[in-house]
C-alpha cells in the first residue's frame, strides 16, 4: 500500500468500483427497457436519445443493438450479464422517510 496524502491510502490494485443512484421510478423504466444505461456517463438515456445518437454515428456500425452495447448503453438484463460488463453487479433499495425509492446500483471487480 502507498501513502499518496495526509490520511488517504490507496493500492496499486487494479481492481473497478462504480455507483450509480437514481429514484425508483427511474429504476423500473430501466427494468422495463424504457431506458438504457450509459455504463461509460453513469446516467440513463431514452430509446430516442440512443437512435439520434445511432444515426449521427451510423457509419461506424448498421446494427443498433451492436452499437449500443458497444457505446455502454446497456438494457437491465444486460447490465445484470457478466458476458457484456466483464463484473459483479449489486443494487441496493432504500426509502426516504418520504415514502420515495431511492436505488443504488453499480458493479466492481478486477480490471487488470
Amino acid at each position: 500500500m502507498k501513502k499518496i496524502r495526509k490520511n488517504i491510502f490507496e493500492t496499486n490494485s487494479s481492481s473497478t468500483h462504480s455507483l450509480t443512484m437514481c429514484m425508483g421510478d427511474e429504476f423500473e423504466k430501466w427494468k422495463g427497457r424504457e431506458l438504457y444505461w450509459n455504463r461509460y456517463g453513469e446516467s440513463f438515456i431514452t430509446k430516442d436519445e440512443a437512435m439520434d445518437k445511432y444515426n449521427k454515428l451510423k457509419s461506424e456500425k448498421d446494427n443498433f443493438n451492436e452499437w449500443r452495447v458497444d457505446y455502454g448503453y446497456l438494457t437491465y438484463d444486460e447490465f445484470q450479464d457478466y458476458d457484456i460488463l466483464d463484473f459483479e453487479t449489486f443494487k441496493q433499495e432504500i426509502e426516504t422517510k418520504n415514502g420515495e425509492k431511492v436505488i443504488g446500483f453499480g458493479y466492481y471487480g478486477y480490471d487488470g
